[in-house]
């Protein structure tokens, strides 16, 4: 894989690690950022720690991680094997969902704002950051799956030998 290529594969990895980390450090009870993520009753329970809501968080981070085991299968498909076309079916179907999550979850908000509304605190948090980090997310997802495409693509129609590393 190219440099340029490579960097938007490692970019997604970290924009998800980062978030993933975040998630699990919720579900090991830190409170960091929690406030700006919730509000209400939902703040409530998530200072309470219930064990249930912990499973849930835990498994959203790891969620967000699996990202980075997906950008480690496109840069070394000869040590993550996965057919070519699982992969680009994974990361076509989430970049999109990520990307729709998103932008819905923000559009309400930029509706607000156009209409002369003001947000709280809880609302701008939302729409400059909680938002943004699925459907960025999203893009980087989808902007890393395009560079394996075009990586890994065959020599020639009838081929079945990628351009790229062995093991696809």
């Amino acid at each position: 894989m190219t440099g340029r290529s490579r960097a938007v594969v490692l970019a997604m990895m970290l924009w998800w690690a980062f978030f993933g980390c975040v998630s699990v450090s919720w579900a090991l009870g830190s409170p960091w950022l929690v406030d700006t993520a919730l509000q209400g009753e939902a703040l409530r329970l998530a200072q309470e720690l219930p064990a249930w809501l912990v499973v849930v968080v835990l498994v959203s981070g790891l969620v967000k991680l699996s990202f980075v085991v997906y950008g480690f299968a496109l840069l070394r498909p000869d040590v993550i094997r996965v057919p070519r076309w699982m992969r680009l079916a994974f990361g076509w179907v989430s970049g999109v969902l990520l990307m729709t999550y998103g932008l819905v979850g923000s559009a309400g908000l930029v509706l607000r704002l156009l209409a002369g509304q003001s947000l709280s605190r809880y609302g701008w948090w939302r729409l400059l950051l909680w938002m943004p980090h699925f459907w960025v997310g999203g893009i980087l997802v989808l902007a890393a799956t395009a560079a394996y495409l075009r990586w890994s693509r065959p020599t020639s129609i009838g081929s079945a030998v990628p351009t790229g590393s062995a093991g696809h």
